[in-house]
């Protein structure tokens, strides 16, 4: 483990995903068949968002919780003047990509939705979920019509306005990974863990989680073509290529990598010599589609002050955000921009 300061530091997971929608009402509905439910409401003037943000245009903001999740949560940002399109259908093996997972009750349930809206011209792409043995267990020897198999069902898709990847468990349980919500139409999760694309041979993009948040960032692990069976299909492995991630939690009690809490970010690393898209240019506030990720911070001041030192680029003041509570937003040195909320 790569050892960081315990202060100043984010506290309680990756806190939001913000995600930029046309139509507040539309998005709500949306996701209330995904389990979140309407939380804080807010908005900011144009100057106040292009201070905060970057985009010079009024803003109507509504957060999602999920059940009595304290991270996780959803951020719907409703710009006046959106800036773009955003990721749209760019794939997931681009920089600049951001998505939720969700753990599920029935993937099957899910991908039935994805069929007929496809069938019906909605514009989505889907990778229909693919069984894999978990390595929680150590039971890569189980054998078919002879064990009950322990393992997961990891599936994906993206529409204009999401990016999601979905799984199911089979066999195990992780309690502080992810609680569904029973009674919602896809009975599924809040958001467990999310991602960002990067190339970083030199490890420097990644120290800056450690350096700059406060995150405890695990060692990479690297993953085989053979073995990584969910990644050949959602970041379109060449054959050889393997999947590297390093895992960043946030500061509480250390735990192990596999069986710790949810609120994790991963970060999934592509060689330098890879050409891949750059889509962080839309990948940002007052884009539509993922745009955001937010943390909590317990000492906003300080963690200002150590994401510049560490490499953070145009860190904004601290400023009111649109519910009222003191935020910043810095760029990562990785191109992804961030907005860190007072806990």
């Amino acid at each position: 483990m790569e050892l960081n300061a315990r202060k100043p530091g984010v506290v309680g997971g990756l806190y939001e995903v913000a995600f930029g929608v046309p139509d507040l009402a539309e998005a709500i509905g949306y996701r209330e068949r995904f389990g979140y439910r309407v939380g804080e409401v807010g908005r900011l003037a144009a100057d106040a968002a292009h201070a905060l943000y970057g985009v010079r245009s009024d803003l109507r903001s509504v957060r999602l919780y999920h059940q009595q999740s304290d991270h996780g949560l959803l951020r719907l940002m409703q710009w006046a003047h959106p800036a773009g399109e955003g990721l749209a259908l760019a794939p997931f093996r681009c920089l600049g990509a951001r998505w939720i997972t969700t753990v599920t009750r029935d993937g099957w349930r899910l991908l039935n939705h994805l069929e007929t809206l496809e069938r019906r011209g909605g514009e989505v792409w889907f990778m229909p979920p693919v069984f894999t043995h978990s390595h929680y267990r150590g039971n890569a020897h189980l054998l078919p019509f002879a064990d009950d198999l322990v393992g997961l069902r990891e599936g994906a898709f993206a529409t204009p306005l999401d990016r999601q990847v979905f799984l199911e468990r089979f066999g195990f349980a992780r309690p502080n990974y992810g609680a569904i919500h029973e009674t919602c139409l896809l009975q599924c999760s809040q958001n467990v863990h999310s991602g960002v694309v990067l190339q970083d041979d030199s490890g420097a993009k990644r120290r800056f989680y450690a350096e700059g948040f406060g995150l405890t960032v695990w060692p990479e692990v690297a993953v085989g073509h053979d073995r990584a069976v969910v990644s050949r299909g959602v970041f379109a492995l060449e054959p050889g290529e393997g999947q590297r991630v390093t895992d960043a939690d946030d500061l509480g009690p250390p735990v192990d990598p596999i069986q710790g809490r949810s609120g994790r970010l991963k970060l999934f690393r592509f060689e330098e010599t890879r050409a891949l898209p750059d889509k962080r240019d839309v990948a940002r506030p007052g884009f539509l589609g993922p745009c955001l990720y937010t943390y909590r911070v317990n000492d906003l001041a300080r963690l200002r002050d150590r994401a510049i030192a560490a490499g953070g680029r145009g860190a904004t003041p601290i400023l009111a955000d649109e519910f009222g509570r003191g935020a910043f937003s810095v760029e990562a040195p990785d191109g992804y921009v961030w907005t860190l909320v007072a806990a």
